[in-house]
């Protein structure tokens, strides 16, 4: 199947996110460096070139219910892909999950 608009997509607020989506976007693009990777964020990542595009949210999260509030309210709807794979900030990816964008 051609996934020429499918991507894994992040939600992140807050510094420690943020640095967690770009762990776990490496760990990704060291499996499959071809897979186009997005975040979400209320700050930009130290490593810019992981992620096409950064969505830029400006939006203060000062507790952890908020950052919750945060993912819930812009994972469905800020996605640039047609078709989505949601990954977790924590993510740690061990094998190819191109094969998720078929299901």
């Amino acid at each position: 199947m051609n996934h020429s608009n499918s991507g894994v997509f992040y939600v992140a607020a807050g510094k420690k996110y943020v640095d967690e989506a770009c762990d776990s976007a490496k760990s990704l693009k060291k499996i499959n460096p071809s897979i186009k990777i997005s975040v979400a964020c209320n700050q930009d990542p130290e490593d810019k070139y992981l992620f096409d595009p950064i969505i830029r949210v400006d939006e203060q999260v000062t507790c952890r219910n908020e950052g919750l509030l945060f993912k819930v309210k812009h994972l469905y709807f800020l996605s640039p892909y047609e078709k989505t794979i949601f990954a977790d900030t924590d993510t740690f990816s061990a094998s190819d999950c191109e094969n998720g964008f078929d299901i």
